[in-house]
């Protein structure tokens, strides 16, 4: 079965993703949020997923603009 399928079948609805991370990774995001106007983690890690998606987006897109 594919491990993606209920998360692509129930759009709209919020999974919880758990992850791991050294203290200090955190910290320098804490750094970085707090100033940036973030409310708490979760909107900060939101921010710079989509942020980072963004641009390995525009990567790829780039690159398969060159070789066109």
């Amino acid at each position: 079965m594919d491990a993606y399928k209920k998360v692509r079948e129930s759009k709209g609805k919020p999974t919880r993703v758990v992850i791991l991370m050294p203290t200090d990774e955190v910290r320098a995001i804490d750094d970085w949020a707090i100033p940036a106007g973030h409310l708490n983690r979760t909107s900060a890690f939101r921010h710079l997923l989509q942020v980072g998606l963004d641009a390995v987006k525009a990567t790829a897109t780039a690159a398969a603009e060159q070789r066109a």
